[in-house]
């Protein structure tokens, strides 16, 4: 039987509900002013890709290492802006144009009432 959620990037066991993902989005930050030299930063995601499923946090940090060496990326820890640099060649991103953003989340996966079988 075919495992619903996939198979981990890294060690090919079967995801569970329970994954770590990650994703390459195309981004742009806008920054609202909130008092004295503060602001509340707002992404908004104008293309996202799912690059890598893994089945635990040990599976996604090899995993993760891995995809951002082959890309030439240093894992900078990155910054929320509005200015910072550029994680492959170390130029100035202004954070509020268009640029890349490799993404990890853990995610609990559910299943909605849309994926359950017909009751009829």
């Amino acid at each position: 039987m075919e495992n619903q959620y996939g198979m981990c990037t890294t060690c090919n066991q079967p995801l569970t509900d329970y994954q770590v993902q990650f994703d390459r989005r195309v981004e742009r930050m806008s920054y609202l002013p909130m008092g004295d030299a503060e602001y509340q930063a707002i992404v908004s995601v104008l293309y996202g890709e799912g690059l890598a499923c893994y089945c635990n946090k040990d599976c996604a940090c090899l995993g993760i290492q891995k995809e951002l060496f082959d890309r030439g990326i240093k894992n900078t820890g990155g910054s929320i802006g509005p200015v910072t640099s550029c994680a492959k060649c170390g130029s100035i991103i202004d954070m509020a144009q268009p640029h890349v953003h490799y993404v990890k989340m853990e995610v609990t996966v559910k299943k909605t009432i849309a994926d359950q079988p017909d009751r009829a």
